[in-house]
């Protein structure tokens, strides 16, 4: 399997390559904290900070999950704080 994400189409590979570029950071004994996911637009965002839909389960830099679930991480916390 390559970890290409770039040349996946599916949400399914495209997960699956998130998943087998975090196995191969664990095998190379990357520590938890440095850990990176591999956003589909190909930004690498440290895993603490990437944003993982529950729906289809991939990983997205802030830019991507903002479109990805139709709204602003500021207008999610202003419909959610009060």
């Amino acid at each position: 399997m390559s970890i290409e994400i770039g040349k996946k189409e599916t949400p399914l590979e495209i997960l699956a390559c998130q998943v087998q570029f975090i196995k191969i950071q664990e095998r190379d004994k990357v520590p938890s904290e440095h850990l990176k996911i591999r956003c589909p637009c190909l930004k690498l965002v440290r895993w603490i900070d990437a944003f993982r839909c529950l729906y289809c389960g991939i990983f997205y830099c802030r830019t991507c999950a903002e479109k990805h679930f139709g709204q602003t991480v500021e207008e999610y916390k202003a419909i959610n704080t009060q």
